[in-house]
């Protein structure tokens, strides 16, 4: 697949395939990116590795943030941060603020990411949310507090408003109809 259209999807070849709706699931690489293209330390997943501040090594004025950086969790744990949203947020803030220490004249302090959970959406009414120190949250309320997040991060009141209107109408005007994935309509069928 070479894009995503409105109608559908280009495959690489040039030809399309219509569709109303689109769903991407691939892992995560940063192949084919800036970030992979640097002269710089990469992990065997192609992120880049990074100082404990999430500075550059040997280029402390460069920061590497999100999918691209190979963080480190911090507080002594190993691994590196989840290629997620919040990982992203997280390393962004503690640059901005290593940016001002250095600015300040003082040292960085290491970045420490810290897991807030991780929620799926799988379907109408239903969603997981695993939040630390809270036993996991299935359905309904699983669904609802995964919409209740989405609307705290949105910037501003007006973002927040017009999504959770735009949200209850789609719920209340859900169409009927089946969502089939459906072989091409000009495709031969062979009979036994």
């Amino acid at each position: 697949m070479s894009e995503v259209t409105d109608g559908g999807v280009v495959l690489a070849d040039g030809s399309t395939v219509d569709a109303d709706a689109v769903i991407w699931a691939a892992g995560i690489t940063v192949d084919g990116t800036l970030a992979s293209s640097l002269p710089v330390p990469h992990t065997k997943g192609g992120r880049i590795e990074v100082e404990p501040d999430l500075s550059l090594a040997g280029h402390p004025e460069v920061f590497v943030i999100g999918d691209a950086a190979a963080a480190p969790v911090g507080h002594g744990r190993q691994g590196t941060t989840p290629q997620l949203a919040q990982g992203a947020i997280q390393g962004g803030r503690h640059a901005g603020r290593q940016v001002l220490r250095r600015l300040a004249g003082h040292e960085t302090v290491p970045f420490a990411y810290k897991n807030k959970g991780i929620m799926a959406t799988i379907g109408r009414r239903a969603a997981v949310a695993e939040i630390p120190r809270v036993p996991v949250i299935r359905g309904t309320l699983g669904w609802l507090a995964w919409l209740g997040l989405h609307l705290v991060y949105l910037i501003g009141f007006r973002n927040r408003l017009v999504v959770l209107l735009n949200w209850t109408w789609r719920y209340f005007d859900w169409p009927s109809g089946p969502r089939l994935i459906v072989a091409d309509v000009d495709a031969e069928v062979e009979s036994d």
